[in-house]
């Protein structure tokens, strides 16, 4: 199986704010040595080559890699030859609270009639707290 793909995104982030825009544009071809049209759940297409363009958007609160509050959504229309045009999108939301508890709610799909990834997933994550011995100071 022989695949290449580039994805190139443009960021639009205003200075000072917990929003950030993005435009996507995406080129990918795949190539398989064997036929595998029945393979569950992947399978790889002889010439498939796609294209896509589209965009995300994200908030988040406060804005650094600390956040307590996430809100993710991104929308591509794409096309191949095996396809047609089709739709994929994602959407995520995550919120910390009480410092070792995580929530993520979330979904994902696809209108492909090739590829579909369709999912809606439900995370409730806890870290626990983790003391480090601290070296004497002399």
């Amino acid at each position: 199986v022989i695949g290449y793909s580039v994805t190139g995104r443009a960021y639009l982030q205003p200075w000072g704010t917990p929003f950030r825009g993005r435009l996507i544009g995406e080129l990918g071809w795949q190539d398989a040595s064997k036929s595998f049209p029945n393979a569950d759940p992947f399978f790889t297409q002889n010439n498939y080559f796609l294209q896509g363009i589209g965009f995300d958007l994200r908030y988040r609160h406060p804005n650094t890699f600390d956040y307590n509050s996430l809100f993710e959504i991104e929308i591509m229309g794409k096309h191949a030859a095996s396809d047609g045009y089709f739709m994929t999108g994602r959407a995520n939301i995550e919120h910390k609270f009480k410092q070792f508890w995580q929530i993520k709610v979330g979904t994902e799909f696809s209108t492909s009639t090739v590829y579909q990834s369709n999912r809606i997933f439900f995370t409730l994550s806890h870290f626990f707290h983790k003391k480090l011995k601290h070296p004497k100071q002399r």
